[in-house]
């Protein structure tokens, strides 16, 4: 799920990387990379939280360590985390309320980042810091995409 993730998000910046040097048609790049990646995050954001690989996601053993609270908080991790790629394409497309939705994904993410900074120090495990980067990456791009007027 890493490598899906980290491959949209590359096929996504080139494309921006092209519309900025003129192609205008790098748009028929970024607008499948975007939906895809939020997508992703949508429907498989409890996989990607959790580091769960796709072989692994449909057998039941994988989910014995976790508990409701877990699988659940990391379902709704997931669900605003689909909001960055949906809001970063609403701006970079000038689309209608771009920006309302950049700020409710910015403080779904912000609010993610603390609840998992939080769990971080209390707990200490590995799949925390992975998600704090995760989160900080998410933060940074929408506090970008809040403040820069994007015009491509």
């Amino acid at each position: 799920m890493k490598k899906i993730e980290l491959i949209l998000i590359l096929i996504a910046l080139t494309g921006i990387i092209m519309v900025r040097a003129g192609i205008e048609t790098a748009w028929y790049i970024i607008i499948p990379a975007l939906l895809s990646d939020g997508l992703l995050y949508f429907f498989f954001g409890f996989a990607v939280i959790n580091n769960i690989k796709s072989g692994n996601l449909f057998r039941a053993k994988t989910y014995r360590d976790f508990s409701f609270l877990h699988l659940s908080g990391s379902v709704l991790a997931g669900m605003s985390l689909s909001l960055v790629p949906l809001a970063v394409l609403f701006r970079l497309k000038e689309y209608p309320l771009g920006g309302t939705i950049t700020f409710y994904a910015g403080i779904f993410s912000v609010l993610n980042l603390l609840i998992i900074t939080l769990l971080y120090f209390i707990k200490k495990q590995l799949l925390y810091r992975e998600n704090i980067i995760r989160f900080g990456i998410a933060v940074f791009i929408i506090l970008a995409f809040m403040r820069l007027e994007i015009r491509i």
